[in-house]
């Protein structure tokens, strides 16, 4: 059984990715159809079986923005694995991200936010939000972020290359994909092209987690 089913929005944009038993209940209960199934992969009842769904279609428009978990490994995926502040993107020897070489960093530091009730105020946004939340966290490899350490970038004579963002609908479909072991390459057709390279995930990466 694969564990995962992609789903695409009624215009047949990727939408979002879900547990396998989540995609047969669209199929089943008539809120999505089923465009790609499985090979050899089969879902059975007491008196029926179906084909497992790979990639099902929202049979009416949903809203363009799954709910995502605040956590570090989804604003590294935001931030597409790239340190927010030399542009680096840590690879392994097979040229597929090196996730372990980079971490979450506070751009106002957590001791800031103490000294004000967990709250931090933003220059770049010009307003008050918690010390811990999208606007005020970014991807930072390893070297950045023992330089900046418990400062403010400019404190630390760092500059951002780019604000942090609340996630947009492809930021949250990154995260989602990025939690994939495996990309299946019956979604290939409905991912827009670069995205294997996007999520970092080489070829020969994804033939060994599928082998």
């Amino acid at each position: 059984m694969r564990p995962h089913t992609l789903i695409l929005n009624a215009d047949y944009g990727p939408h979002n990715v879900v547990q396998w038993k989540d995609g047969i209940t669209y199929v089943v209960a008539g809120t999505g159809i089923a465009l790609v199934n499985y090979k050899n992969e089969f879902i059975r009842s007491p008196r029926v079986v179906y084909p497992q769904p790979a990639v099902v279609l929202f049979s009416r428009l949903k809203s363009r923005r799954p709910r995502v978990r605040f956590k570090a490994e989804n604003v590294l995926a935001r931030d597409c694995w790239f340190c927010t502040f030399c542009g680096t993107r840590p690879t392994k020897r097979d040229g597929s991200v090196d996730r372990d070489a980079l971490t979450m960093d506070h751009v106002i530091p957590k001791s800031v936010g103490r000294k004000n009730g967990g709250r931090v105020w933003l220059p770049w946004a010009k307003k008050w939000v918690p010390q811990t939340c999208w606007l005020n966290a970014v991807t930072a490899c390893e070297p950045c972020n023992r330089r900046k350490g418990n400062h403010a970038p400019a404190e630390a004579h760092m500059a951002l290359r780019y604000m942090p963002r609340n996630p947009t609908a492809a930021d949250v479909l990154r995260m989602k994909l990025a939690r994939v072991k495996a990309i299946p390459e019956e979604w290939d057709a409905w991912l827009p092209s670069g995205w294997r390279n996007e999520l970092g995930v080489t070829a020969v990466e994804n033939v060994a987690r599928t082998g």
